[in-house]
Parts: structure tokens; C-alpha cells; sequence
């Protein structure tokens, strides 16, 4: 049997600590041409995307306990260390981590926010199980931000439960007028609206067109 080695590789955003972050309130009010990410992915690299969608389907059928271990023993920076499972449950919370500290949002944040009262809001849509969300409350404690959020994710499926770790009392899941989650049912997402509609909504994420 072949030895399981550590393949971890990080690919960091570099940028240089003396440079000026860019200025993200000159986003405002413009007008951007919405284009789904395949689509244009696929003017240069269908090829590639359709060969890496056959290779991990060939995963589909293997079991998912041994595929979490053998990913895990590949990649042990995935759920261990000092930025590990404790802070993020998952990668995407580390891939979030990088772009924002990148881009210089949490000084942008900071600037915006001084002097003023309450927390720094943001909205999760198809969030679960919630990577992004560990992510912003463990990077607002750092930035020394005050943060609360809401969320909404499908309820019952496997994998898109909301990580019990998610502070009470500062993060508020919702699952909608009917109670499954379902942005495809548009009274969720005005009951989510109802919920943060009175807020300064500062940050949001969301699958699909959101």
C-alpha cells in the first residue's frame, strides 16, 4: 500500500503590505454587465471544464467516509492549524480570507464604519453550511469590528446545515415564508428582506444570480 503524503499547497494573493488598498466605494453606481461565471469561463477553457467535471464525478461513487480521510490526510491545512476547522469549517472560508484581505475590504470597512454605532452587517444566501460566515466573524474579531449577520440555506440536506459553531445571538438563520430555504420561492427571499430590510447591510454572498 502507497504512503499518504502531504500534498498541501497554498496559493496566496500577493500584494504588497505598503501598497495602498484599492478603493472599493468607486464601485458604487456602476453599471456592470452580469454574466454567469461558466459562460464566461467557457469562451476560453470549456475543454478543461467539461474534462475536470468527468474526473470528479468519477468520485461520485466512492465512499464518502474514505474520501474525507484520504482528502484530509493530503491536505491537513484543510482542518488543522492555526487558520484550521476551529476558525473555518471548510476552504472556502480560507479562500474568503485571502480575496478580502487582498482587496483591502476590512480597511475599507473600518474607514466607512468610524464613528459610528452598531455592527457591521452582511447577509449569507445559500450559505450553508456556513464557511463564509465562520470566516467574517473570525476576520471582524482581528479587524476589532463589531459583525452580525443573517443567513439562509436549504433545510434538511446534507451538508448545507449551519455549522453549530455560528455565534448565537449574532447570527440569525432564516428559512423562509415555507421553511425550506428555497430562493427558487421568491416569498423566502422577501422574508428575508423583511428581516434586514431596517439594516445597513455592509457585505452579501449568495449562489446563483444573488
Amino acid at each position: 500500500m502507497s504512503e499518504v503524503t502531504d500534498k498541501t499547497v497554498e496559493f496566496l494573493l500577493r500584494h504588497s503590505a505598503s501598497r495602498r488598498p484599492p478603493d472599493i466605494g468607486s464601485l458604487k453606481e456602476k453599471a456592470f454587465e452580469r454574466v454567469n461565471w461558466r459562460d464566461a469561463f467557457d469562451r476560453f477553457q470549456e475543454t478543461e471544464r467539461l474534462t475536470l467535471w468527468e474526473t470528479k464525478s468519477e468520485l461520485d461513487g466512492v465512499d464518502e467516509g474514505a474520501y474525507r480521510v484520504a482528502r484530509d490526510a493530503l491536505f491537513p491545512f484543510a482542518v488543522s492549524g492555526s487558520q484550521g476547522a476551529v476558525s473555518f469549517g471548510n476552504r472556502a472560508g480560507h479562500k474568503l480570507r485571502e480575496v478580502m484581505e487582498a482587496a483591502g475590504v476590512w480597511e475599507h470597512l473600518q474607514r466607512e464604519t468610524s464613528g459610528q454605532k452598531g455592527a457591521v452587517v452582511f447577509a449569507d444566501v445559500c450559505g450553508g453550511p456556513g464557511a463564509f460566515s465562520q470566516a467574517l466573524f473570525e476576520m471582524s474579531r482581528q479587524y476589532k469590528l463589531r459583525m452580525r449577520g443573517f443567513g439562509m440555506t436549504l433545510r434538511n440536506v446534507k451538508g448545507l446545515d449551519w455549522y453549530s459553531s455560528l455565534p448565537l445571538g449574532k447570527f440569525l438563520p432564516t428559512y423562509g415564508i415555507d421553511g425550506t430555504g428555497d430562493i427558487f420561492n421568491l416569498a423566502n427571499i422577501e422574508a428575508l428582506l423583511s428581516l434586514t430590510i431596517r439594516e445597513r447591510l455592509k457585505l452579501g454572498r449568495g449562489g446563483w444570480w444573488l
